[in-house]
Parts: C-alpha cells; structure tokens; sequence
C-alpha cells in the first residue's frame, strides 16, 4: 500500500535539506581549519618547480576535502616552500600522497599561496647554477644570511637607469653570471641584504626564463616602499597569513629541527623540537625523542616573534622581518 507524505512533511524535510546545505561549508571549513594546524610539522624544503598537469587546484590544506576553485596550468612555475602528507582526516595521514605549499605569481604581479598536489609538479632546470667554490661559500655566510631578512613589507626593488645588473649565485663578484642579468626597470622581490658586502638576494620572475633567485649588487637598486601583493580571498581561514608568513620566512631546512603547531586566541605558537630521527640527524641523542628547544609565535596579521622555552613568563621579541 502506497503513503502519501503530507504537505507539511515536504516543507519540513526540504527545511532540513536547507539547513544541512548550510552546514556543510562550516563543517568543511572547520575540518581544513583543523588540518592546518596539524601540517604546521611539514617538511620545510626549497626550489622551483613546474605544473605538470592541465589545471593544478589550489587547497587550503593538504587534505582532498579543502580544494578551492582557483587553479594554476600547465608550465606556469611556482616556488615550493614546505612538504606534507594527504591528510585523510583530521589526524591521519597518507604518506603515499603529498602536498606541496607553493607561491605563484600571476602576470599581474599578484602572488597566490596554498597547498597543491605535489604529483602535479615536476622538478625545473637550476636557472641560476653555482659553482662548487660559490655554493661553499655561500654555505658558509647561511647564519649571517638569515639574520638579516629585507622586511616585507618594503621588499620591492626596481634596477636602476644605467647598465646592465648581473645576477651573482654568492655575494661576492667573483660568482657573477655571465648569461643572466636585469636591464633598467626591472622589479624584484628582495629576501635578505648582506650589508657588509653590499649585495641584496632577489628573485626576478621572468615570462622567459621562470623564477631566478640570486645575488644582485645593492648600489644598483632603489627600494619602491613597496611589499608583495597576495591574494587573500583563496583562503579566509583566520590563520591563512599566519600560515603563509610562517612558511615563507621561517625556514628551518637543515637545521634538525621541525615545529609542533599549538592554536592561539590570536594566532599560533610553534614548539621549536629537535628531531633525532630523520636523515643527517641521527646523533647520538636517543631517536625516540624530540626535545623542545625553543618557541616562535605567529599572530593572525602575519607578524613573527621569538620567546624562550621553558620559562614560565615568556617575554617575546619580534622577528618579523
């Protein structure tokens, strides 16, 4: 015997569907949020790589269920900047999968950040290659290096009117390169100025030639005052420029060391923990363990600070370059 649903019945059900199709994208949202926090541990690695695919979507988080409508095509270039793996759900994770967090830049000088699949990347020819004496030294000055960042929010830079600016793969005029070189009126981004030497570390992005990051003579640029342009409508979580700050001027490559992330009222703390277990980092420490050394901060405008671990009022120091 066939039932009729009633009139009232419908509009409830279809006032139930509604509230559902309502909830959905806060659900969503919440579990990115979440997973966002829990890849603040991912690999810090460094380079330059190309889509591989037709189109590579753009993910909040590295999860399959947080892609965004924005996606880049095949060739464009991108800067990678930390690794993770698929996270299945809030906590468990495929390391058979990985998401890479990258920057593009478009061809109106916008950058756009987020966490795309790193199957759709390939690896890209060393646009500015060192020699052995230039990688060493430029191995040597890594600590100096990174104590002096070109602040943000002023890091645009414009060549001069004059001649030709070669591209140098150290701060010295011995790993000048002979091929490439910025004409007047070029725009970089600068990272780091090695005052004592006076060379400022810039990348140039290049329709021709990709993404060239390298050492250009400071006597031969003039600051715009200006900072990057990002695009912050592909992620409106609260901390998407705490987490895009944090990955691109915090860089702990190297350093046997890998961050915990712990969420905050206004932004995040990262544990600074030795790690005793991945390769090259294997001492004689116990490899089981993973002391905490330190802790850094982020708040939600992207502003960097340093505290001392282990001290029960922490003052903080700010680092934000």
């Amino acid at each position: 015997m066939k039932k009729k649903i009633s009139a009232w019945c419908l509009d409830r059900l279809f006032l139930v569907f509604l509230f559902s199709l309502s909830l959905a994208p806060f659900q969503i949202f919440a579990g990115c949020h979440e997973i966002k926090i829990n890849a603040i541990g991912a690999d810090n690695v460094r380079g330059v790589e190309q889509v591989s695919v037709s189109r590579l979507y753009l993910y909040t988080a590295p999860s399959a269920r947080c892609r965004t409508d924005v996606f880049i095509v095949k060739e464009d270039a991108v800067e990678i900047y930390r690794d993770a793996p698929e996270f299945l759900d809030d906590y468990t994770v495929d390391n058979g999968h990985s998401y890479r967090y990258i920057s593009f830049r478009n061809s109106e000088g916008r950058f756009a950040t987020g966490w795309v699949k790193a199957a759709g990347l390939k690896p890209m020819p060393e646009a500015l290659p060192a020699s052995k004496p230039c990688q060493k030294l430029l191995k040597s000055l890594g600590d100096e290096i990174q104590q002096n960042p070109v602040s943000w929010k002023r890091n645009r830079y414009v060549v001069n009117e004059g001649e030709r600016v070669f591209f140098h793969t150290a701060p010295v005029s011995d790993c000048r390169s002979e091929t490439l070189f910025l004409i007047p009126r070029d725009e970089v981004i600068a990272h780091y100025d090695e005052s004592k030497s006076g060379f400022i570390q810039a990348t140039f992005y290049s329709k021709t030639q990709g993404i060239i990051t390298g050492w250009l003579e400071r006597s031969r640029l003039s600051p715009l005052g200006k900072s990057a342009v990002f695009r912050d409508d592909i992620d409106t979580d609260p901390l998407a420029i705490a987490e895009r700050n944090m990955s691109l001027y915090l860089n702990n490559q190297g350093t046997c060391h890998f961050y915990e992330g712990d969420e905050q009222e206004n932004g995040l703390n990262l544990l600074v923990r030795e790690d005793h277990s991945s390769k090259g980092c294997k001492g004689v420490a116990d490899p089981e363990t993973s002391p905490a050394v330190g802790i850094l901060r982020v708040d939600t405008s992207g502003r960097l600070f340093s505290g001392s671990w282990g001290e029960e009022d922490t003052e903080w120091g700010e680092i934000t370059p």
